[in-house]
């Protein structure tokens, strides 16, 4: 009896919720004008609104152990709207907990007497006080658009849309992408592809969209903006994290416009495996770019073979932004593809003072020429009696000098070597007892820090990000000190550690 439940209590947790508020919000364009959005925000609860809205919408990752999404919807705009997921089994869908037939779509009658759809399922209506859930069970992997189902072609060019990723039940690790491919988590890459027709959204904020407005349809809609990931290009913003040199590179491109595309990836020739979710029987090799058609998506490999950014861009439109072009506007991004540099001899740390390599170097060859986006640090099997008495510093090239480790980790020695990584993107300290893994940076000791030249003098930076925009190329140095000058024991850096350095655009 005690399995059966466990069994269906299993199947009953086998989904994922999520809360989404349908909302407005003002986006700032490269060229300063202002443009009512409508756009999803993912909140805590229904009625919560912690959640912050934004276009895309939330990214839906639904793991792989689970079968089923449920999207429960607040609607927070002036009109009725709804959410579909095409190419996924049509969703049941429950008013207030109450199931409503799936055929139930709001209709009207046009002017030659037709009765006509304005949804392709159940209408949540304005301001609702109790929760209108859709449900989608069964879920097929792949890549989809999820996207308003009400007046789909205005709602869906206000921002009403975003990207759902169904992982691939494998094993324990969860990175199952289609039958025979496992890609690595932060190798997935969504770029959602959309347009903005500045004309069409003023119009709704004035009350002239529709029969007798300044615009009566989407028919001749005509964009403004071309945006990759819910920004046009203008030179300031990072590059996308998509991996290192020599990974398999996963590209989830989403087309939420009413327009195709064709997404180029310069420098790289990509493999396309899929298309709507559907692997394809035979992947198409050595493609340059991929035809999106409107509402459609499309999944790329590639194993980029240099370190460096990578540009994807839109070769249907170009570079373009309300009507100009130039170096700025358009549907451009870069891919920053990071590359590890490794230095393996062990280092000897003594009682008191400096390591055997003091000043231990890696030197990164001058053919990159980059500014660094994002540093990540490891170190490979450190052993020592006393962590908390161990100061680790990095500097670059340009004498930028970042705090790793200080007075961290405990008075007692692990039970086994530890590996330790540093990356800004975690929030965790190094944690006492000192174990392998990933830790931000931690200073833990208020007071000031040293170490003897050629190491620069203090103060030292407490994060990763203080590197951004140093050189890549040249001499990043590793210091390492024992504190204590009364003693308690020698340490080792048995096996080395490793930069990895990713490029800004």
């Amino acid at each position: 009896m005690g399995g059966f439940c466990l069994s269906l209590a299993s199947k009953l947790e086998a989904q994922l919720t999520v809360y989404l508020r349908a909302d407005t919000a003002i986006q700032t364009m490269p060229d300063g004008r202002q443009v009512l959005m409508w756009g999803y925000a993912k909140d805590s609860s229904f009625g919560a609104h912690d959640g912050t809205v934004s276009v895309p919408g939330p990214l839906i990752t639904v793991p792989h152990t689970f079968t089923k999404l449920t999207i429960v919807l607040e609607n927070n705009l002036a009109e009725a709207t709804s959410i579909v997921i095409p190419n996924q089994h049509t969703a049941s869908v429950l008013d207030n907990g109450t199931p409503v037939p799936p055929t139930t779509h709001t209709r009207f009658t046009d002017s030659q007497n037709r009765s006509r759809a304005t949804s392709f399922t159940f209408d949540t209506p304005p301001g609702n006080t109790t929760p209108v859930t859709y449900v989608w069970d069964n879920l097929t992997p792949g890549t989809y658009l999820y996207h308003s189902g009400s007046h789909a072609a205005l709602q869906t060019q206000m921002g009403l849309y975003g990207a759902m990723i169904k992982r691939l039940p494998s094993g324990t690790t969860g990175n199952g992408v289609y039958p025979g491919l496992v890609v690595k988590a932060g190798n997935q890459v969504p770029l959602v592809f959309s347009e903005i027709d500045a004309e069409v959204h003023d119009a709704v904020q004035a009350g002239q969209y529709g029969p007798g407005g300044t615009i009566t349809s989407m028919q001749h809609s005509t964009p403004d903006y071309f945006l990759i990931n819910g920004q046009c290009y203008t030179g300031a913003q990072p590059a996308i994290q998509a991996g290192a040199l020599g990974d398999t590179i996963l590209l989830r491109m989403i087309n939420a416009s009413a327009n195709q595309h064709v997404p180029v990836l310069g420098q790289q020739s990509m493999t396309v495996i899929a298309e709507d979710g559907r692997p394809y029987a035979d992947r198409r090799t050595g493609q340059y770019s991929v035809f999106l058609p409107a509402m459609k998506t499309c999944d790329a490999l590639f194993v980029p073979l240099l370190g460096g950014a990578y540009p994807i861009y839109d070769r249907a439109t170009g570079f373009t932004s309300h009507g100009t072009t130039g170096p700025v506007g358009g549907m451009l991004a870069y891919l920053a593809i990071g590359q590890n540099f490794t230095a393996t001899a062990p280092a000897n740390i003594p009682e008191s003072g400096q390591a055997s390599r003091y000043g231990y170097n890696i030197t990164v060859p001058a053919t990159f020429d980059w500014k660094v986006a994002k540093v990540r640090v490891i170190l490979y099997k450190l052993s020592h009696p006393r962590p908390a008495d161990l100061d680790i510093l990095l500097v670059s090239p340009d004498g930028t000098a970042v705090m790793l480790m200080s007075d961290a980790g405990g008075t007692a020695q692990p039970a086994n070597l530890v590996s330790l990584t540093f990356d800004d993107s975690v929030s965790v300290s190094v944690p006492t007892p000192l174990g392998t893994g990933a830790w931000k940076p931690t200073d833990i000791n208020t007071g000031p820090d040293t170490f003897p030249a050629p190491a620069p003098a203090g103060p030292y930076a407490a994060t990763l990000s203080a590197f951004n925009g140093s050189p890549a190329a040249g001499t990043w140095s590793l210091y390492i000190v024992d504190d204590d000058p009364t003693g308690g024991g020698t340490g080792r850096l048995n096996a080395g550690w490793q930069l990895f350095l990713t490029p800004a655009p």
